[in-house]
């Protein structure tokens, strides 16, 4: 075979391969855009909005997202980022990395973010009017897979979803050294002290408040008392009752006061309670238990309760802990300590 027969053969035979090439190229790029195209963000839900324990001002947002996947094949997804808006303001952006959703299923991915600062005001807004709108975009890129190759580029895809949801403006957390308790409740006929369906309210509900305070009671070795001695074991016994028909979760604060002579009250225990209001009963208790102390000067123990809502100043909401209950000054009902 003579040189120019051997050059239009190599020319040939190098035209062939760039065509294989760029049409396994253009082949795969097609199969990277139907799985980008399949890929969307489905259905988001509002896992929950909650203040951020000794950080005024700050809301921790937890979004569960649901990636559907319509193609035949699992789809890869590299560098998937969140981005979440609420009520058309940017609030926060997560790297989740890379993922792999399944042939014809789903997936849920579980997104967190902390707001702060000005966006923070647009959470804070939104939950003390009680809707919010929200928009989750998912982004990231398919890759683009030749055979025998590997990974040479990929194609990027951006998907959004939006959801109205409604919110507080009662806000529950998940607090460090809380205690998360199963709610126990009970007709009204079975609560103690001849309380009745229409029991009072210890003392004004403020209007940010869905719960009010019906009774307080001590225990002292299993029996109701208001008096007890040095380094006696108590059980404060306080009981609620819904006073609004609202839904979500309420973080309710108990704190057990050292009323002590001429001085300053002190706390001695502070417990957090977060109430589903949708799932409790109208009346339900909560309970402290704490041990008696022998102080100097102290006359006795006293409950506060308070409640965390978001409060407006001069038109601006933030996060806030009120107070719902003062117990009042005298004895009883205050513990006696001798």
């Amino acid at each position: 075979m003579n040189t120019r027969k051997v050059a239009l053969l190599a020319t040939a035979i190098a035209a062939i391969t760039v065509l294989t090439v760029v049409g396994g190229l253009a082949s795969a790029y097609s199969v990277a855009e139907r799985l980008a195209n399949s890929a969307s963000v489905g259905i988001i839900n509002l896992a929950s909005v909650d203040t951020v324990r000794g950080s005024p001002g700050t809301f921790n947002i937890r979004v569960a997202v649901t990636l559907n996947n319509t193609a035949d094949t699992a789809v890869t997804l590299r560098d998937v980022k969140y981005v979440i808006h609420v009520n058309g303001v940017k609030v926060g952006e997560v790297e989740a990395g890379d993922t792999v959703v399944p042939a014809k299923s789903n997936l849920t991915q579980h997104v967190s973010v902390n707001v702060s600062g000005g966006e923070a005001e647009a959470v804070a807004k939104a939950v003390y009017r009680g809707t919010m709108n929200l928009e989750v975009t998912m982004e990231g890129r398919v890759p683009v897979t030749l055979y025998g190759v590997g990974e040479v580029s990929a194609v990027p895809i951006k998907s959004s979803k939006s959801a109205s949801v409604s919110v507080g403006p009662y806000l529950g957390e998940n607090l460090k050294n809380s205690v998360h308790v199963t709610v126990t409740g009970c007709n009204a006929s079975s609560i103690p002290a001849a309380s009745s369906s229409n029991a009072p309210v210890l003392g004004d509900v403020p209007s940010y408040s869905p719960v009010g305070v019906t009774h307080v009671y001590w225990y002292v070795n299993g029996e109701e008392t208001y008096r007890a001695g040095k380094h006696d074991n108590v059980i404060a016994k306080v009981w609620f009752v819904k006073v609004k028909d609202v839904k979500g979760t309420v973080t309710l604060h108990i704190y057990v006061r050292r009323d002590i002579k001429w001085l300053p009250d002190t706390t001695l225990r502070e417990v957090t309670y977060a109430i589903n209001l949708s799932r409790a009963p109208k009346y339900f208790e909560l309970t402290v238990t704490f041990t008696t102390e022998s102080k100097h000067l102290l006359r006795g123990y006293f409950i506060d309760v308070s409640v965390d809502a978001l409060c407006s100043d001069n038109g601006a909401v933030a996060p806030c802990e009120a107070q719902i209950y003062h117990m009042q000054s005298h004895y009883p009902p205050r513990l006696k300590v001798s």
